[in-house]
């Protein structure tokens, strides 16, 4: 009898929470307002911690030793790397930071989730769900939106 034993892929996450969140008219930064006694950027850190990442990328920016002392004040198992945005150019711009905070060994065999740091109701399932989609039906990317998921196939 012979058993299979697959290998999981090493899974990394970037978490965006460089915003400055000016319509929200406050001096707090937008990932550290509350919900629930909580910072919102603290529930996408559990969910992910639960989602079994490898290491998670935190890009920060607008205060962004607010941001770090915060976050590091509530220690999690996973390890977490801080990635500075020095200049707040967009979404892009701070996935292409936060990859670049991730450790060396990430690569081509690696799996990468990027979600924003003030989505609070995005559970740890739902993120499970994402990477195996992606990866059953080797996409490069899937994109959570709203209540649907949607593929992108880049060819």
């Amino acid at each position: 009898m012979t058993t299979t034993v697959e290998q999981r892929r090493p899974l990394y996450a970037v978490v965006l929470a460089a915003g400055e969140g000016s319509r929200m008219k406050s001096e707090r930064p937008k990932p550290l307002h509350r919900l629930c006694g909580k910072p919102m950027l603290a529930y996408v850190l559990e969910s992910l911690e639960t989602s079994s990442v490898d290491a998670i990328a935190i890009v920060v920016g607008h205060k962004a030793e607010v941001v770090t002392k915060k976050i590091t004040e509530h220690p999690l198992s996973t390890a977490l790397h801080f990635a500075h945005q020095e200049v707040q150019r967009g979404t892009g711009d701070a996935a292409q930071i936060g990859l670049a905070g991730l450790p060396e060994d990430v690569d081509d065999d690696s799996d990468v989730i990027v979600l924003p740091g003030d989505a609070p109701l995005l559970r740890a399932e739902t993120m499970r769900e994402l990477v195996e989609r992606a990866i059953r039906v080797k996409i490069d990317v899937v994109v959570a939106e709203g209540l649907h998921v949607v593929e992108i196939d880049p060819q």
